[in-house]
């Protein structure tokens, strides 16, 4: 399903999460734009509602609406800006690559993966998905003061309604997708060379550009340039 969190904004960003990554942390990230969220991971998935959205405090002062289509072009919902955060646009690829036409903010772009990182990281969720996600999110986390922060305000959410089924089946689907930024001149890439996920750009381009904040852009790290 979809979530789409309005907050009375004049923008509106088309979210395709990363991995494992749940709709009330892009709330935190941008809080200047209303949000239209992919939600693949919920354990609930199926029975998803807005009783589990008020769980989140970050999603319970907020107009928030589920939307369950079929399709990406059944959206109701007009955007302005597409934001993909790493394995997410592996996922436009290969369920909507049109978007791509769009222009759009990719971050934590992973052009390809190790086949033996996903089968590791397969294996670690069923035999104890906490201690996987806790290892995989902290890995995102550039400094412990980042990681502090993603401990404290998203770690307990993230462990305990994200679906263990869900995530694998993501990888499974995805991770074999590569590509190359090079080829989506619209897209800008923001790249961490230290990012230990997946394998990154190793070319040169007017629309890759690097920084240090790591896999997850923690609040007031990241600011989009949106045009009409």
């Amino acid at each position: 399903c979809w979530v789409f969190i309005n907050k009375n904004q004049p923008k509106t960003i088309l979210v395709i999460p990363g991995w494992s990554i749940l709709p009330h942390y892009f709330s935190t990230v941008f809080p200047q734009y209303n949000l239209l969220l992919l939600n693949p991971y919920y354990a609930q998935k199926n029975h998803f509602s807005t009783n589990v959205i008020n769980k989140c405090t970050e999603l319970s002062t907020f107009s928030t609406q589920v939307i369950h289509i079929s399709t990406f072009d059944q959206l109701p919902i007009k955007f302005d800006h597409v934001f993909y955060l790493s394995l997410g646009f592996q996922w436009a690829l290969h369920h909507a690559p049109y978007i791509l036409e769009k222009p759009g903010t990719c971050w934590a772009p992973c052009e390809s993966f190790s086949s033996n990182d996903v089968q590791q990281l397969s294996t670690s969720l069923l035999s104890n998905s906490t201690k996987a996600l806790t290892a995989f999110y902290k890995s995102c986390c550039p400094s412990l003061c980042h990681w502090k922060w993603w401990k404290t305000t998203m770690l307990p959410d993230h462990l305990n309604q994200n679906s263990t089924n869900h995530l694998i089946e993501w990888l499974t689907d995805l991770y074999s997708i590569s590509f190359k930024c090079i080829n989506f001149p619209k897209i800008q890439f923001m790249v961490d060379p230290n990012d230990p996920i997946g394998i990154k750009p190793q070319q040169t381009s007017k629309n890759i550009h690097y920084h240090s904040y790591g896999h997850l852009p923690a609040p007031n790290t990241l600011k989009l340039t949106i045009t009409n």
